[in-house]
């Protein structure tokens, strides 16, 4: 199986390891990210 990414890519992080994963998820398919967290930053 495989696949094909299109861009736009929106990478979507919810949580506090959710949005640490989404921002090194979209550096490396060179996208952009929202972050949804209650974490202090």
């Amino acid at each position: 199986m495989s696949f094909q990414m299109k861009e736009p890519i929106l990478v979507i992080g919810l949580g506090g390891i959710g949005s640490k994963l989404a921002v090194e998820a979209k550096d490396s398919v060179n996208s952009d990210c929202l972050i949804i967290s209650n974490d202090a930053k």
